[in-house]
């Protein structure tokens, strides 16, 4: 009996994201050896970003580490993310024009993706198997100013 050759899997015509999601979904679930902890890695980011972007991204930095140090930049899931979202949300200072910690949890995202963005131009590429978005992202929808109640058009 001689070995017949192995065709190579071709996913479903019908469904073309989805042969490739099972396979996304089960390479998530082994963290890559490659990619650094947030403890390693965050003190590399901060050296090269601008005086600016350190002021503005430190504290959240500060706060995955805390949260997140021994952990590699591959393994925090969107849930989790989630999660620490809220943490920081609920453990703003709250000041006279606060909005409930809606700013921190934008500017944690954007820090983590600063994160992100400089892994992956690094090389220590987390993400291989979730493509960087291309284009800016939609910012949330603006608040009311404070202070002010909306008024009845007419």
């Amino acid at each position: 009996m001689t070995a017949q050759p192995v065709a190579p899997v071709i996913p479903p015509a019908g469904r073309p994201g989805r042969y490739r999601q099972g396979r996304l979904s089960a390479a998530r679930a082994l963290p890559l050896a490659s990619a650094p902890t947030f403890a390693e890695y965050v003190p590399v980011v901060s050296a090269a970003v601008t005086a600016g972007t350190r002021r503005a991204y430190g504290s959240y930095w500060n706060r995955i580490v805390e949260h997140w140090g021994e952990r590699h930049l591959d393994e925090p899931t969107p849930s989790e993310i989630r999660q620490l979202m809220a943490y920081v949300k609920s453990h703003v200072v709250a000041r006279r024009n606060a909005r409930g910690g809606r700013s921190a949890a934008e500017h944690l995202v954007a820090a983590l993706r600063c994160l992100y963005r400089h892994a992956q131009d690094d090389g220590a590429d987390h993400r291989g198997r979730q493509p960087r978005p291309q284009g800016r992202q939609a910012p949330p929808p603006a608040l009311d100013p404070p202070g002010r109640s909306r008024r009845p058009a007419g």
